[in-house]
This record gives structure tokens, sequence and C-alpha cells, in this order.
């Protein structure tokens, strides 16, 4: 089964509870949100758990010392370049930082990870999105048969910037009705100081809803997307109140040729919505123009290119989990294909191997999560959460 995959933004305290069509509904209030993320943050510490444990460890330290797999720092620089696009996007958003700091105020500092390349550009009408935003890798589970609500969703954490992600925190519907209420959170790196009182975690997303919305692209605009270059349009959306320009991030530019799509197209898209800075933006996994075939929008992971040097089994969560150690140009990295009981193909040393997944923090290593594999000419998707 596949899963639609979206590298999301964390940068919201609430997204807004809307319909199938979207509505821009009412902002909570501040107290409100408040009071939301602290129960978050109380519920996820309270459902805390190391995902690499110490029975991990000790089955794979001496295969990863054996297969001279280099610890961090290089480790690190290794991750780091599998994933250059999510690093370039940090390190402009940190030069973003420092500019507002020097000519603004320390609240637009903050604000990095999203804005305008000219601040001067927001207050005008080709300011109605972004020129860039950032985002954490985030998973949803597609909706049971005939329902309108994901399954349940999946956000890494990266929260000292380096590349490497520290944790994850898993969401639930579990009365589906629309809104995320358990939530489970996943350590990658070590919880030195057991202080189960600094979360640090920004919160997820909130709304559990599948949206469709369909209308009349209003504008089109190239933003720069943890590096990358996305289409983002503005849609007059048929059935919202006073006919609401809705925002629609389409994915990869490349998979939009240029005059693909032009204002004045109708234009359906399917997906969930993020909160973005100030903006609600409606993340695509399908989308169509006018009455051309549907389209589906490929949000995977960056990709490692490379030979198996080694592979071994290692308990993680109760399962055993293969793991691989893959030879790319950058160096050798650690992979964990998840659990071995659920692989259609067999691993073997001197295969060759391409992985689309996220590097997480294991103890001074890096090791890739994969959810996507392709060997011998076959594509696989992982399902892990």
């Amino acid at each position: 089964m596949n899963r639609f995959r979206f590298w999301s933004l964390a940068l919201a305290t609430a997204s807004l509870a809307v319909s199938s069509q979207i509505s821009l509904a009412q902002t909570p209030g501040r107290a409100a949100r408040i009071e939301a993320r602290q129960e978050r943050q109380a519920q996820r510490l309270g459902n805390r758990a190391q995902y690499y444990n110490q029975q991990t460890w000790s089955q794979l330290d001496p295969w990863i010392t054996r297969n001279q797999v280099t610890p961090a720092p290089r480790a690190a620089r290794v991750a780091n370049a599998a994933v250059n696009a999510t690093e370039r996007a940090l390190n402009t958003g940190a030069n973003v930082a420092n500019n507002a700091a020097a000519n603004a105020t320390a609240a637009a500092a903050a604000n990095a990870r999203f804005g305008y390349t000219n601040p001067n550009v927001a207050t005008t009408p080709q300011g109605w999105f972004y020129d860039y935003y950032t985002y954490s890798p985030t998973y949803y589970s597609p909706p049971a048969s005939g329902a309108k609500v994901y399954g349940n969703a999946s956000r890494y954490y990266d929260l000292n910037n380096d590349g490497v992600y520290d944790s994850l925190s898993t969401f639930r519907d579990s009365d589906s009705n629309g809104s995320y209420d358990v939530y489970d959170r996943f350590d990658f790196a070590e919880n030195k100081s057991n202080d189960k009182n600094n979360d640090g975690v920004p919160d997820g997303p909130n709304d559990a809803n599948r949206h469709t919305i369909t209308g009349t692209v209003a504008a089109t605009k190239v933003a720069k997307v943890n590096g990358a270059e996305n289409l983002v349009v503005r849609v007059n959306a048929s059935g919202n109140a006073n006919d609401q320009a809705t925002i629609v991030d389409l994915g990869s530019v490349e998979r939009w040729p240029s005059q693909s799509i032009r204002e004045g197209d109708q234009l359906t898209a399917t997906g969930p919505v993020e909160q973005i800075g100030d903006k609600q933006v409606l993340i695509a996994e399908t989308a169509s123009v006018g009455n051309q075939k549907v389209v589906t929008i490929s949000r995977s992971g960056p990709r490692i290119e490379g030979q198996i040097v080694d592979v071994t089994r290692a308990e993680v969560k109760g399962a055993q989990h293969a793991m691989a150690i893959v030879e790319s140009s950058s160096g050798r990295q650690i992979v964990d294909l998840g659990p071995a009981d659920k692989l259609k193909f067999k691993l073997e040393p001197q295969m060759k191997i391409a992985v689309q997944g996220v590097p997480v923090q294991f103890r001074d290593h890096s090791v890739v999560l994969a959810d996507q594999v392709d060997l011998n000419g076959q594509q696989v998707v992982i399902e892990r959460w």
C-alpha cells in the first residue's frame, strides 16, 4: 500500500478545522494555541521512547566497527551531503536570519524559515505567498476506503539543524473526527539530560482531513522549498465563502513544464493542509488541470545510490530490522530497511541499490530510515509507521 509522502513544515501550533472544500476559518486565540501546545507536549513526553535502544547498539556496534563506518563528525557530513537540498535550505534560512537580525527585529529573524527575498514585497499584491520556506519530513497514511481522514501522520525533527534528524512524533486521530488527538514521540539521539520537562519539539499537524479544492488559478509562482523549486498556485476555489483564494503547493516545477499551468486554468487538487507561517497551504498529492489526466505528485526524500557492503539484522522496537551498509560517493552509510519479515527482496553484498529516506541520529553515527528502495529494477515502498 503506497503512502503519500510530504516533507512538511513544522512551524505552527494549530491548523484550522476545514471541510473537504477548504474554508479559511478563524485562527484560535493565542491562549488556546498555547494550551493546545502544552497538552501535546505533555502527552508526547508521556509516550516518549528511544527508537534505537542499548540492545540495538550492542548488536550493531561490532558490525559497524568491522565495516569501518566513520563516526561523527564525518558521518554527519556524509548525511548532509545525502540531504544537500535540506542543508542548502537551512543555510539559506540562517543567512536570511542574519540579514533580518541586522535590518529588522528579532521576531523577523525567528521567521527566517519562511519569508520573502525582498521583505517589501510582502505588502504588495505579489506577496500572496512566500518566496521560500523549509519543512520537516512528514508522512501521511492514506484514509481507509471511503473515508476522508488520514490514518496517521509521522513527522521528523532536526532540533540542531545539522541535517540529521533527532526525533520523530506520530499523530493519530483516534475517533476519526478530523483532528489528531493521540501523540507518541521517538528519540533517535540519546536523551542525556533525562529532563522530560524540556521537550524542545515544535508542534506537528493538527488537521487530519484529506482536502479537495476545485477552482480557477488566479496566480502562480515558483518558491524555494528546502532549496528546491516548487510550483505554488493561488486558486479562487468554488464553494468557498466569498470565493476566497486558496494556496496549493504542486511539488517540483520539474513535474510542471513551463506554461503547463496558467492563470485562468481550472485546477482540482487533493491532499493535507499545512500551516506555513500565516498561510494555509494544501500540499497536493494529486492534481488535475481542466480535463487532463490526474497527476500523482511524488514527494520522496533524498536519494542515495551505491553498492551494498554488508547486511545484518538487529532488534528495533521489538522487531528484527534488516540493516545494510551502502558505499556511495559520499562514503559508507548505514541504512535501516525496516522489519525484515516485510521485505520482498533479498539483500546481498555487492548489489547495486538506491535508497530514499530520512537520516537520523544513532549514537555517533547517522542511519538512513529508508522509505523507498530501488533494487534490481524493482521499486519497493517500506511501510514503517
